[in-house]
């Protein structure tokens, strides 16, 4: 009997041992929580990714893409996040679905406020400009003149300059025009002026490009064709943005030396009315968002929003009057 009892106390001693080593060796409650966030993470990259690849297979299917589905997407996603789940589309066969690609890109790029964010997008935007498609290619050429220079990084850079050397690819001249702008290629560029084979129109936005890079002897022959043109509407809608496009002080002297003529030489933009206006008006629209502390606002949209034109007028040329040194803005395109 004494021998039994002994038995049943040193198995109920084990147990205890056993329980308390046990709850020494239990697992932190925060090591588990660790676990648990992971296991969400993971799930929500799944998801993210489903939801990518649904909206993809839709459009391929379809030809379509839907446009709030498009924008959760880029909402739903850091700048990297969205790099990542994308890569795989800019490539693919079908041009609808590598455009819309670079569609998602272009607007993350819109939303970006950190810079490097905004470097990296632009980056993945111009190495579009390789693309088989002319019309996407010219599409992307079009989104990149709208962001500002800082959003340029050196590859950027010389991911456009890559593309000056083959005059005859789709929007070769509006490709000219962005190498200009963010001050690439003025070798290639000054070989290609030279180039009589060329198209008249390319050979001319080359020399733009050349003109905005800085070439005094190209921008003095530019500013010269343009001063023997009549001062007319034509004049005004079609050549004188070339001029301003430059963003180099005589070819904006001559704009501004435009807004002083009194002679009603060109139409207002109303199909519904005949009467001539002054050219002054136009030009104010067009020079506005490129002068360094303009007297009046422009709506980029509406244009001139006054009761009183010429009241408007006068304070514009007074102002260039005082300022005559005025500083041009060089960070947009």
């Amino acid at each position: 009997m004494e021998s039994a009892k002994n038995k049943r106390q040193c198995k109920i001693k084990i147990m205890t041992h056993k329980i308390s080593t046990y709850k020494t060796k239990s697992v932190s409650p925060f090591r588990g929580l660790g676990l648990f966030i992971l296991f969400l993470s993971v799930s929500a990259l799944s998801i993210h990714a489903n939801t990518v690849s649904a909206y993809f297979d839709n459009i391929r299917q379809t030809g379509r893409a839907d446009f709030n589905a498009g924008m959760q997407i880029v909402r739903g996603h850091s700048t990297p996040e969205l790099l990542n789940v994308l890569n795989e589309f800019y490539s693919d066969t079908l041009v609808v679905v590598r455009r819309q690609a670079y569609f998602l890109t272009y607007r993350k790029a819109l939303e970006e406020q950190e810079n490097t964010h905004l470097q990296a997008l632009v980056v993945r935007l111009a190495q579009g400009l390789n693309d088989s498609d002319g019309a996407l290619r010219g599409t992307i050429i079009r989104n990149l003149q709208g962001f500002p220079l800082s959003a340029f990084n050196e590859e950027s850079k010389r991911l456009i300059a890559t593309g000056i050397n083959n005059p005859h690819s789709p929007h070769y001249d509006e490709l000219v025009l962005l190498a200009g702008f963010v001050g690439v290629g003025v070798n290639d560029l000054l070989r290609l002026s030279m180039n009589m084979d060329l198209p008249v129109r390319t050979r001319w936005n080359i020399s733009l490009a050349l003109a905005r890079l800085g070439n005094e002897d190209v921008l003095e022959t530019v500013v010269e064709r343009i001063r023997r043109a009549p001062v007319n509407s034509g004049m005004v809608l079609n050549l004188l943005p070339d001029l301003i496009y430059t963003r180099q002080k005589p070819a904006l002297d001559y704009a501004v030396e435009l807004l002083f003529i009194d002679e009603k030489l060109c139409r207002t933009a109303n199909p519904d009315l005949s009467a001539s206006i002054l050219c002054a008006y136009p030009i104010i629209q067009l020079i506005a968002p490129v002068i360094v502390g303009f007297p009046i606002a422009v709506d980029p949209v509406i244009g001139l929003e006054t009761d009183d034109y010429e009241a408007l007028l006068q304070t514009v040329r007074r102002w260039f009057e005082e300022n005559i040194d005025f500083e041009i803005r060089t960070d947009t395109f």
